[in-house]
């Protein structure tokens, strides 16, 4: 095994130690090889999900709006939703032409986003049945590199690197949502900080020290783990505006 996907598979191990509450490392359960303890552990985890209606791709306002949501919730919340591995279906609508049917937990500033729960898989049977889910098979076009506010006085600075050679809109969203949610719900992100979101086609540097790392199974190589997204902190010296 080479020395990057040995350190992708350590950070695998990492996030279903943090999921299922047993932060100490386990040399037997961590050696399980590519995605099979995730697989286990999600299949073992609450039945916990949190739906968000989508009326178009918009990658700078879902992180606001990803952050937004995971800042919202109580603890009791946050830790199902963080056990659950953060579970959450896309579902492509309106939000405005729903809101007198459904009571979504949070609404973007433009409406275009909307979110629902988390909560068991039968309290958000209307809403999935009456959508469709959020499929984005087009080539990804990210935006220039963004900055984002996190409400509140600005604290410090992250940059958050995502990958984009060969994923999908809907994958895209699915690798932004999980890494933001995960950093907000432990910690690693809080309000007032300031985050530079940054489109790279792979992730090769991971030798820079980094506070999360998204990983999961390489769509173009099914037996190799690859790195999706990458959150690492800007060290003052270098803090400039970006």
């Amino acid at each position: 095994m080479s020395g990057v996907q040995e350190l992708l598979r350590r950070e695998l191990a990492r996030r279903v130690r943090a999921a299922t509450g047993c932060p100490q490392p386990d040399p037997a359960s961590d050696a399980a090889p590519d995605l099979s303890r995730l697989a286990a552990a999600e299949a073992d985890a609450p039945d916990v999900a949190a739906l968000v209606v989508l009326s178009r791709f918009d990658p700078v306002a879902f992180a606001h709006s990803s952050l937004r949501f995971a800042f919202s919730l109580d603890g009791g919340q946050a830790e199902n939703w963080l056990r659950a591995f953060t579970r959450t279906l896309f579902l492509t609508g309106n939000p405005a032409n729903l809101a007198h049917r459904f009571r979504f937990n949070q609404v973007s500033a433009d409406a275009s986003i909307a979110w629902f729960g988390p909560g068991s898989s039968a309290e958000g049977t209307g809403l999935r049945r009456l959508l469709k889910a959020f499929i984005g098979t087009a080539e990804l076009r990210p935006p220039s590199n963004q900055t984002i506010d996190i409400t509140g006085a600005h604290g410090r600075r992250f940059e958050l690197l995502m990958a984009t050679a060969g994923v999908s809109t809907t994958d895209y969203l699915v690798h932004l949502n999980h890494t933001l949610a995960e950093a907000a719900l432990t910690g690693t992100l809080q309000p007032g900080d300031r985050l530079l979101l940054r489109h790279v086609p792979r992730l090769t540097d991971l030798t820079t020290p980094y506070c999360a790392l998204r990983v999961h199974r390489d769509d173009h190589a099914p037996d190799r783990l690859r790195a999706y997204a990458c959150l690492r902190i800007v060290p003052e010296a270098h803090g400039n505006e970006p």
